[in-house]
């Protein structure tokens, strides 16, 4: 199967919710496709790209990884193009499950004692006495993202919540009943920057405790929400929830993600080295990029511009 890595995939849900025509990121969709060479390295798997990744590339993903990469790109295609950052198959589910304004909508019914009340916004002024953030109803990795005091111009539809002082970023991803916690390391600028990931509950909850993280707070925090999030979709196979821990001690979720993200793809690459107990994503602009020798560089030397640097070190 030919797939089109569509890291645009939240623009595009955007646009058809305006029912607006949505043409392709071509900027966002190349930065990143050559992930989608990693991760799916083990299937004959073909990647449409409009850049050029040469033998050289697919030998050293191989030798970082330990065996011969399968997957393969093509520059076109006469066959169907599968999506695969996010599946824009039933657009009507994927457009509630992404958005950050239904989530508000979907917990305020049940009121979970670890979630993030808010109010939901649309374009304009903002005024309450307070400390908030603001996130957009669509967007991935913080984009959009701003906090501000008492008031400030809304650009777009979203959620203002109290803005919490925190001591850690989590993510769980639900997979067919298990659930993997890890680690997100987020910017001053609300960006996403990286992740530690666990291959398995033992090492999640030492690196926790190492921290000073109450493990069996994060844990029953998740469970809880996802509990609401099955028991409205039993169907759902699987499904993202992002939080936070914060200074005084509570782990406050604060959005759902129906598509992959960079902590699945650490997720899978840490299925490739069975001898590791974690792995370390990291996502680095390539302008601040110093090379450490526990690092293995996965963003490719090839003629595209590339604007980060990715690597994976243990």
């Amino acid at each position: 199967m030919i797939y089109h890595t569509n890291f645009d995939y939240e623009l595009a849900l955007e646009a058809s919710l305006k029912n607006k025509t949505y043409t392709p990121n071509r900027r966002m969709n190349n930065e990143f496709s050559y992930l989608f060479l990693w991760c799916e390295s083990k299937l004959n798997k073909v990647l449409l790209s409009d850049i050029d990744f040469g033998p050289r590339y697919i030998d050293s993903i191989s030798k970082t990884l330990g065996f011969e990469v399968k997957t393969s790109w093509t520059k076109k295609s006469s066959e169907k193009i599968e999506n695969w950052w996010g599946k824009l198959e039933n657009i009507p589910l994927e457009l509630k499950l992404n958005s950050k304004v239904y989530h508000q909508k979907l917990l305020e019914t049940v009121k979970p004692k670890h979630f993030i009340h808010g109010i939901v916004c649309s374009k304009g002024e903002f005024i309450s006495s307070g400390d908030y953030f603001f996130r957009s109803e669509y967007g991935f990795a913080g984009m959009g993202s701003f906090r501000f005091k008492n008031r400030s111009f809304i650009p777009r539809a979203g959620v203002v919540t109290p803005f919490l002082s925190k001591k850690l970023d989590l993510s769980c991803f639900y997979n067919n009943g298990e659930t993997k916690i890890y680690i997100n390391e987020i910017s001053k600028m609300n960006s996403f920057y990286g992740c530690k990931v666990f291959k398995n509950d033992d090492f999640l909850t030492e690196e926790l405790r190492r921290r000073g993280i109450d493990d069996s707070t994060v844990k029953e925090s998740f469970q809880e929400v996802i509990e609401v999030i099955i028991g409205k979709y039993p169907e759902l196979k699987k499904f993202q929830i992002d939080g936070i821990y914060t200074d005084d001690n509570q782990c406050l979720i604060n959005e759902i993600n129906y598509r992959k993200s960079m902590g699945q793809i650490a997720l899978k690459l840490l299925e490739y080295f069975p001898d590791e107990s974690s792995l370390k994503f990291s996502l680095i602009p390539k302008k601040n990029f110093k090379f450490k020798s526990n690092m293995s560089v996965m963003t490719p030397e090839n003629s595209y511009e590339y604007q980060f640097i990715t690597t994976i070190s243990f």
